[in-house]
């Protein structure tokens, strides 16, 4: 056999359209963005085998299982377990959630604690939050040391047939790049280049909101990836579940902005019969240009009447159309 009688292998879905068996995946966001809460969901969907961001996931008969290595010190191990209750795990289904910590490790040869535990276990996914709390490697921004360590969390796997899913989270910078949300792992390309998956959470202060999106080398066709978008969250149950995208919220309130402004602009004419194109900009809060493509706008409209020659003697003057009712689009 030659390679070019190679075919691509298609490994099953775990969450349909998002994370396949078989391969691996990064969680990267700010400390409070929200990725340990995604993951603790997303291990308890496992568990239960109900949906995660709103995809199915697909587990064994009888339930998944998880090893969930949880190393991030912000965070105590008895507000993970908290949490994981609260998700709705009972004491039955505890049995499949294998959670551990810095203490149930040994300091040294961490892979081989990790592959035995793999091998009893036999879980469908494995968590390690955070990566570089658990790999060895003395510099975080070194590309190929990076790259070896997580070359040798993989391969150590794969050896013992580990056919799950893998999820590693990872520290954001602390300066993000908007246009390349994907360029802010705290760290190397390394890992964005090592996981066929990466899902990045961001809290917005702003908007007060919580939002993720992903980047993605397998993506079911109907679905692509997740452009940003807001993670909602069912106040009874914690489940989350993606809202409204950050750009449709983006039109949605240039347009209910528009819509305001087209009203300020005609309530003024209403309210100052003959008034110029410079009484409404002394007087209404709008840039001349956006002010000129209202003007043009209602006049299209037939909701307002023009009278004057618009020179500097005579201006135009404005005046309502009451017997019209009030309708500015942009």
């Amino acid at each position: 056999m030659t390679w070019f009688t190679l075919q691509e292998i298609e490994h099953p879905w775990l969450v349909y359209g998002l994370l396949t068996n078989d391969s691996s995946s990064a969680f990267v966001g700010k400390p409070k963005a929200g990725k340990s809460t995604a993951i603790r969901t997303l291990a308890v969907s496992i568990i239960k085998g109900r949906p995660f961001l709103g995809r199915k996931v697909f587990v064994p008969e009888g339930g998944g299982k998880v090893l969930y290595i949880h190393l991030d010190r912000k965070d105590p191990i008895e507000d993970v377990a908290s949490e994981l209750r609260a998700l709705g795990i009972t004491q039955e289904e505890s049995e499949r959630l294998l959670l551990k910590s810095s203490e149930d490790m040994p300091e040294e040869k961490r892979m081989d604690w990790l592959v035995a535990e793999v091998t009893e276990l036999k879980p469908t996914l494995v968590v390690i939050d955070l990566l570089f709390q658990f790999v060895s490697t003395d510099n975080v921004n070194d590309y190929s040391k990076n790259l070896k360590a997580i070359n040798e969390l993989q391969d150590r796997l794969r050896k013992v047939n580990f056919h799950g899913h893998l999820i590693t989270a990872h520290h954001a910078r602390k300066a993000m790049n908007p246009d390349e949300p994907f360029d802010d792992f705290l760290g190397t390309q390394a890992i964005r280049g090592s996981v066929s998956t990466s899902l990045s959470f961001r809290y917005d202060r702003r908007n007060k909101r919580f939002t993720v999106q992903s980047d993605q080398t397998k993506r079911a066709k109907e679905l692509g990836e997740i452009e940003e978008t807001v993670v909602e969250r069912n106040s009874g149950t914690g489940e989350i579940y993606l809202g409204s995208t950050v750009e449709s919220l983006r039109i949605s309130h240039a347009k209910t902005k528009d819509s305001k402004d087209g009203e300020d602009v005609f309530h003024y004419i209403e309210q100052h019969p003959g008034c110029t194109q410079q009484d409404l900009s002394d007087n209404v809060a709008m840039k001349k240009v956006r002010l000129q493509q209202f003007l043009k706008e209602l006049k299209k409209n037939e909701m307002i009447k023009l009278s004057g020659k618009g020179v500097a003697r005579n201006p135009y003057r404005y005046t309502a159309d009451t017997t019209v009712p009030m309708e500015v689009s942009q």
